[in-house]
This record gives structure tokens, sequence and C-alpha cells, in this order.
């Protein structure tokens, strides 16, 4: 081979490793991700109709407060120069908060005796299916994201009522959903890369499952438990519910080499 070919060779050679490696940003991957969540779903029961004081006193009012949230993320990004977009999707589970309170009522309407509340607060989890589109930087990544989102878990209030002196719920009440199951997120992060195919970024993306709903409970039981609770009914309300999502994550770029 001559000299002239053996440098066009080597140019051909030095542009193809170029390109390759400036397209870091492109290709599937997958990594494990961590961070926390606050929440600012409430629910809210209140007895429409009774006595001041006996009203007063089983008037109750929970809200979802900060939680660990970790799970795994799976995506693909399509570079384009110094611009790549991709589809994510996340698979989050959270330590959550359920609320327990124990109300007693000493009057007779409604009956006396004691009420205990149940409320799922915030999910067990998400499912977020959100793209995103960014600057691809050699070493960086910053971007933005959204999507939907679905909501993972029971999310069911209740109140479960224990007459004096009994030992076990002889009568409940069954509230409204505390949050809606599909919702919309939008936010966005940054990644830098690492050695070799690997990343680490940090993200923040806010989510909101809709408004709160309001409805009456009536009594669940045998005639002779509900008997008390005639034409009375417990309200369930809850306020809309929204997210801040903050996490680290680690991907692992397949398509880098």
């Amino acid at each position: 081979m001559s000299c002239l070919s053996t440098f066009f060779v080597s140019v051909l050679a030095a542009a193809v490793s170029v390109a390759e490696s400036s397209n870091v940003w492109d290709g599937p991957y997958l990594g494990p991700q961590i961070g926390h969540v606050d929440n600012t779903g409430c629910s809210r029961w209140t007895v429409p109709g009774a006595a001041p004081d006996v009203a007063g006193q089983l008037i109750s009012q929970e809200c979802g407060s900060g939680s660990v949230v970790g799970g795994v993320r799976v995506g693909d990004n399509f570079q384009y120069g110094p611009v790549f977009w991709g589809l994510a999707a996340d698979v989050d589970f959270s330590t959550g908060k359920k609320s327990n309170e124990s109300l007693v009522s000493k009057g007779t309407s409604p009956p006396a005796g004691t009420y205990f509340t149940s409320a799922r607060l915030n999910p067990d989890g998400f499912l977020i299916v959100a793209p995103r589109i960014g600057y691809a930087g050699r070493e960086w990544a910053p971007y933005v994201r959204a999507g939907g989102l679905v909501a993972l878990g029971g999310r069911a209030s209740s109140i479960a009522y224990t007459p004096v002196a009994g030992k076990y719920p002889t009568a409940s009440f069954d509230g409204e959903k505390s949050f809606d199951t599909i919702g919309w997120v939008a936010g966005g992060g940054i990644e830098w890369g690492l050695n070799g195919p690997w990343s680490i970024g940090v993200e923040y993306l806010h989510t909101s499952l809709g408004k709160g709903s309001r409805e009456s409970a009536s009594c669940a039981g045998t005639a002779a438990a509900c008997e008390g609770f005639s034409g009375l009914a417990f309200e369930n309300s809850q306020n809309a519910f929204t997210a801040n999502i903050f996490n680290i994550a680690v991907n692992y770029y397949f398509d880098y080499w």
C-alpha cells in the first residue's frame, strides 16, 4: 500500500472513530435510581349535621409527607449531532404513608364508640412513561422530560366503627379513593458521562393525579349495627394530589462501544 493510500485510510479511520465517539448518548440504556418524593395528598372525614361538640371530635384530616422512592429506568436515545431525544420508562416504589387514627365519640349522633379512620395518602409506587429531549454534550447531557404517570397500589379511605365496650368493628364507611390512577408528569435533569459506558444523573419531576373529590359514605354492616346511623352519613373529601420526585440515577449504555 502506498504512503498516500495509508494516509487516507488513517484519516478515514480517525473520522469514523470521532463520529462513533461523538454519539456517546445514543442507544439503549438501563439503570437503577433512588430518590425522594414529597406529596400534597390529604384525606378528610367530617360529620355533616352532627352536634358541634361531636362533629368537632370526629373531624379527621391526614396529609401525605416525604418518603423514599427507588426503582429502575429503561430507555433508548436517538442522537443527531448535539441534540438527542429518547423514550424512557421508570418503575419506582415508595415507602408510602398510610394514615390511621382513632376518634372517640361520647354522643348519640353519631353513636358513642370508637371510629378508626384509615387512608392511603400516597401511592405504593409509580409507573412513568415520559420521553425526553436534550443537548448531547461530550461529557454531559441536560434534558427536559414530559409524559404520563400511573399510580400503583391501593388508595381507598374508610372508617371502622367499634361500639362502646366492643372488641371488634361492627360497621364501616367506605370513602372515596385518595388519588386517581392516571396523571401527568414533567420536569428535567442532567447526566454526566463516567468511565466507559456508565453515566450518573440527577432529575426532578413534578406530577399531578388530578383534582380531589367529595362524597357521602353510608353505613355498611348488619341492620342492627347500622340502626344508629339511620339518616346519617360521613362525608369524605380529597384534595388535589401533586408530588415532587427527586432522583439520582446510574445508567449503563449498551451501544457505547
